[in-house]
This record gives C-alpha cells, structure tokens and sequence, in this order.
C-alpha cells in the first residue's frame, strides 16, 4: 500500500517526512491481515516570532505552537506597527500565510506589503 501525497506510513506518530511512503500488509500467525495505516506528515511545531499573532484553521497559536501537520495553513500577522522580516522574503511583511508541505517544511504562501 502507498500513502497519499502529504501522508506516511505511521510507524510513529506524528508521521515524520523520512518515513516510508508505502509498506506491505503483512499475514500474521492468526491469518488475518495487518493493516497498515497512514498520517499526515509533521512540520514540527511553528514558533510564533516576538509581536505577532498567529491563527491556524481560526485558533490562535501561543508562542510555542503545537504540531503543525501537512497541508495545514498558518496565517501570522504582526502586532501594532511591527513587521517580519526574513531572508525568504523580498520585503518586510506585516501579514503572511504559511503551510506545511509533503517533506515537512512550513512554506510561504502570500505576503502582504506593509500598512
């Protein structure tokens, strides 16, 4: 069986990014089939940077967010008059979306210029 893009076999959960895509249902000593399963791949938890708020699926996340799993979208604003700034990004950003991909990155999605 091979897991859907954004899913691994869940020998351990969350399902890590290097874990395999696919496994063999195996035939126990009972004849009965093993089942393997599948979960979506971990980005690990998303931090939130100092003066921001950030929302996942419209719940706040605190400042050490808890597991951010695949095709997950992370929306971070800036507090008051403060802006993110990142190598990644060609301008300073008061709001951004974010997600998590198959390999278990947390990606951009869209900057919003400053106001």
């Amino acid at each position: 069986m091979t897991c859907p893009m954004g899913y691994r076999v869940d020998a351990t959960l969350p399902a890590q990014a290097n874990s395999p895509k696919s496994a063999s249902a195996l035939f126990g000593a009972d004849c009965r089939i093993s089942r393997v399963d599948c979960s979506k791949v971990t980005c690990g938890d998303y931090v939130a940077p100092e003066n921001s708020a950030v929302l996942r699926e419209d719940q706040a996340i605190d400042g050490h967010g808890k597991d951010v799993l695949y095709d997950e979208t992370l929306h971070v604003t800036c507090d008051g008059s403060f802006h993110l700034s990142s190598s990644g990004f060609t301008e300073c950003a008061r709001s951004f979306m974010m997600h998590c991909n198959d390999k278990g990155i947390i990606l951009s999605d869209q900057v919003s210029a400053p106001t």
